[in-house]
């Protein structure tokens, strides 16, 4: 029998109202959810009081229904601290009495199984922190940021909440359940809350009490951030339909006179600040992570300067990116790599010793790879070391690590092929003498592109070495 139970208060409802809560109520059942419903608060109290609840589901639409009283003695009671409070309502969450104390709010017309797996992550994630005192693990594709974030908002938690995905990595610190410092690789406060949002993977680790004494701004109410946050989102959206993928390159105009684009004055602030970073051509992903300024703003200056001529987009169009493997592979790849206790791989990168840049020539191969999700920032050293970014080959990340063609460096490649799966040798002359380091010496596989890298070159090598690597069953 399920330990898990829903209390739904509606009162009585009219046939929209009654159909959406109706869908809702068998949506959880069919979850495992033992689902209850009571049309007034006092029966609802008394049911709490002898059976409890996971989750209480509130129609905050209903008139005569104290909504902020009923809560508020939901919390005045110990027992029920742990209880989830969700609201069903219409119009602005915000306006939606007691919404501080609210776990979650669903606007109507409520999607019933999306709500339902939402508040099943909830109810698990809420476990799992009821039987650890100090950390809250999971993973963004069962427990959405903003979902985790109003739980520990609710809760008045205060901690370091850590994310890890592909390609980008994240802190928030909370206090009292407010936002307090929030980062996600070079960018910081509302643009890297708003990337944040949009993950719709990766690990999560919350620990309590871990960012006491780091915040410096003041707080933030999580309510008007995600509001704020939200209509970056709406608008990047509508944005990126009409825009060049983000691994793609821009310029300025050859046919525009220097002097015109130079002229700040031709140009709003973030017009010329776009202009300013493309003194050196930048992929589109370059150029946002170089900016504090929101991407909402930055892609909307990029879209007015293109539709003018002032830039202009090269390296490709959205479409045709190169596949390096396909996405069933990676099932293969996920089952050997989980009999060996590893959630994903690695390839060592080769290159000249020469530091790499942003628009340099691996940056724009890999550019130009299906599901390659670029670092935050690219190895930018006296010598190419770093995080080039992440290849996603079905849900498995294999993280491709670069490291410079230089004997001085070989103590170096042996510390790192011992997390290694395969290497990829990227030089403009032969590297016979690496080849067999890596290949005799280390164990790795190894594919080898001599002279000029592109794309195809680059996918290539990486399909050898990954397929000797870690071959199909």
């Amino acid at each position: 029998m399920s330990t898990r139970r829903a209390l739904i208060l509606d009162a009585p409802l009219t046939a929209p109202r009654s159909r959406d809560t109706d869908a809702l109520a068998a949506a959880l059942g069919q979850r495992g959810f033992s689902v209850f419903r009571e049309s007034d608060a006092p029966a609802a109290l008394v049911s709490l009081g002898r059976e409890g609840a996971d989750v209480v589901l509130i129609d905050a639409d209903a008139q005569s229904l104290d909504v902020r009283g009923f809560v508020e003695t939901i919390r005045n009671e110990p027992r029920w601290s742990s209880m989830l409070i969700v609201g069903l309502a219409s119009g602005d969450p915000r306006q939606v009495p007691a919404r501080r104390e609210m776990a979650l709010i669903f606007t109507r017309p409520v999607h019933p199984d999306e709500a339902a797996i939402r508040l099943d992550g909830l109810v698990s994630a809420r476990k799992r922190a009821a039987t650890s005192a100090r950390e809250l693990r999971g993973n963004l594709g069962q427990l959405p940021l903003a979902d985790l974030l109003q739980l520990l908002a609710a809760s008045r938690a205060s901690g370091r909440l850590m994310i890890d995905a592909a390609g980008r990595r994240g802190a928030i610190d909370l206090e009292h359940g407010d936002l307090r410092d929030v980062t996600c690789g070079p960018s910081s406060g509302m643009k890297a809350f708003v990337r944040l949002l949009q993950l719709g993977e990766g690990a999560f680790v919350f620990t309590h009490g871990g960012a006491a004494g780091v915040g410096a701004g003041e707080p933030l109410a999580l309510g008007p951030a995600l509001f704020e946050a939200t209509r970056q989102l709406d608008e990047v959206s509508r944005l990126r339909a009409s825009l060049p993928d983000a691994w793609t390159e821009l310029h300025r105009s050859a046919t525009t006179p220097p002097s015109e684009l130079d002229g700040a004055a031709a140009f709003s602030g973030t017009g010329a600040e776009v202009v300013h970073l493309l003194n050196s051509p930048r992929t589109l992903a370059g150029l946002l992570d170089a900016s504090p300024t929101p991407d909402a703003e930055l892609l909307g200056a990029v879209d007015a300067l293109l539709r003018e001529g002032r830039i202009e987009a090269a390296g490709g169009t959205p479409r045709g990116r190169t596949q390096v493997l396909e996405a069933a592979y990676g099932s293969a790849l996920r089952a050997r790599l989980t009999d060996a206790g590893r959630h994903g791989a690695r390839v060592l990168v080769i290159v000249d010793p020469v530091p790499l840049r942003a628009a340099g020539p691996i940056a724009r191969s890999l550019a130009g790879i299906a599901d390659f999700v670029p670092a935050e920032s690219t190895p930018r050293s006296s010598v190419a070391l770093g995080t080039l970014g992440t290849l996603l080959v079905g849900d498995v990340p294999v993280e491709l690590y670069a490291l410079p063609e230089d004997p001085d460096q070989h103590p170096l490649w042996a510390v790192l092929a011992a997390s290694a799966d395969a290497a990829v040798i990227a030089t403009r002359t032969p590297a016979e003498d690496s080849e067999r380091l890596l290949s005799r010496e280390f164990g790795l596989p190894v594919a080898t592109v001599v002279g000029e890298v592109d794309t195809t070159t680059m996918a290539a090598a990486l399909r050898s070495s990954l397929e000797r690597a870690l071959p199909r069953r």
